[in-house]
């Protein structure tokens, strides 16, 4: 170990008081402290116990200071330079409003003051009789554990003290589940909602649009020429606060003229759409039930699930149904705002091919093909039109606008077999983005 004191000079004269440094051979360089004192023996002893104090650190003795200090402090201390820090970051205010209100009932409701209260099996019995529905509780762990590894990353505390809790299992429990709307459904609906509903609607059908999207939607964002058409999601406005452009459909385009002509100096496309309590007296009049037999809502969010859904039932490969969607886990869009339910399945199964000997006789091969016709009948009809997702579009746009062509490129194999994209593989969307 190398150490050393001086003083420092500036302007000719040097300091009053003494500055050391000192390096060990584990460290990259000389660490320089100001020892505060005037006196060179006092000086030398502050500094021995730095160096001590360092060697401890790196031995695993004792803590590193930060983390000493920062269990002096208390827990909402540091909350509040944690929420800064989102601040910092461009979170909206909705977003940060709930994260300091699940980190604070936590903290409160289990008694924690300082860091080294945080324990996980008070987490876990607090859990156990907290009254909430299981996605409500996995919020207060998600909450509680970015809280938590920002600290270690700022070297506040040494380790993520509830890493071992899990989260529990929303398989079969969640307590709000949407379904996609039938065709008839859509139909009835768009008859009856009035103009202003009835685009805000179709953005949710044709593009996928959220509610806090559609509504912050302005006129400067529709663009309308004679080669294309299409909207222009600003950054502000999206949910991962990424700018997309997204191609617009012809009778949407139409619509939006319409309605412009009476816009005036109106600013915003849509505007504040009324509750959904209102919306669903177009639900009502379009005889579509709120709650099926089976428990499962649609409301306006089930547009977007619709919208999806659609995109699977025709044949869309699922990386861009999820460019589409603009998620960022494919998860998402094969899962979560796919409804299974409206796929024809007995149409799929009765695809496949007949084997030699087994034969039907004539009275059961007239049934099948009976049975077959009324799926097909019934399945989740989706027109050509919705493949074409868009206009024309220019060469030098955005790539979103030209994922509308690799849908229209990209319906099956040879053999008639959709076309997934597994990865996201420069070499593979190539094919489909070609002109």
């Amino acid at each position: 170990m190398i150490h050393y004191l001086f003083k420092k000079t500036r302007s000719g004269s040097k300091s009053r008081t003494w500055y050391g440094r000192y390096k060990y051979d584990w460290m990259p360089a000389f660490k320089e402290v100001n020892l505060g004192v005037t006196e060179k023996q006092v000086a030398e002893q502050k500094l021995r116990a730095i160096e001590k104090e360092a060697e401890q650190e790196q031995a695993g003795i004792i803590a590193p200071k930060s983390i000493r200090e920062g269990l002096k402090v208390e827990i909402f201390q540091h909350l509040d330079d944690f929420i800064n820090d989102r601040k910092t970051l461009g979170r909206t205010s909705h977003y940060i409003q709930t994260l300091q209100s699940c980190i604070q009932a936590v903290c409160n409701e289990c008694g924690w003051k300082y860091l080294y209260h945080i324990k996980a099996d008070q987490f876990e019995h607090w859990r156990s009789s907290k009254e909430g529905s299981r996605k409500t509780l996995n919020e207060y762990l998600a909450a509680f554990n970015g809280f938590l590894r920002w600290l270690t990353d700022r070297n506040r505390i040494t380790d993520n003290p509830l890493k071992i809790v899990k989260k529990i299992d929303m398989r079969g429990h969640q307590k709000r589940q949407r379904r996609a709307l039938t065709e008839s459904e859509i139909d009835s609906l768009l008859a009856v909602a009035p103009l202003v509903r009835k685009i805000a609607y179709l953005f949710a059908l044709y593009c996928g649009l959220r509610r806090g999207e559609i509504e912050k939607l302005e006129w400067s964002d529709f663009i309308h020429t004679d080669k294309e058409s299409y909207i222009n999601l600003r950054a502000a406005i999206t949910k991962n606060r990424k700018e997309s452009s997204f191609p617009l459909r012809p009778e949407l385009v139409a619509l939006l003229l319409e309605l412009k002509q009476s816009a005036g100096d109106s600013k915003y496309i849509i505007g504040r759409l009324p509750r959904m309590t209102i919306m669903l007296k177009d639900w009502k009049a379009a005889e579509i039930k709120h709650i099926d037999s089976t428990g499962r809502i649609s409301d306006l969010h089930s547009l977007r699930m619709t919208f999806c859904t659609m995109l699977e039932a025709a044949g869309v490969p699922q990386r861009i149904a999820q460019e589409l969607m603009r998620h960022s886990d494919p998860s998402l869009t094969a899962n979560i705002y796919t409804d299974p339910s409206r796929f024809n399945l007995r149409g799929a199964v009765n695809s496949l091919p007949s084997f030699a000997g087994v034969e039907l006789k004539k009275g059961a091969q007239i049934g099948a093909l009976s049975t077959v016709q009324n799926s097909q009948s019934l399945s989740f009809a989706v027109t050509s039109d919705l493949i074409n997702l868009s206009l024309q579009v220019s060469d030098n746009e955005h790539i979103c606008h030209d994922l509308s062509r690799a849908v229209i490129t990209s319906q099956g194999d040879e053999n008639g077999a959709d076309c997934r994209i597994r990865t996201d593989d420069l070499l593979i969307t190539s094919q489909y983005l070609a002109p």
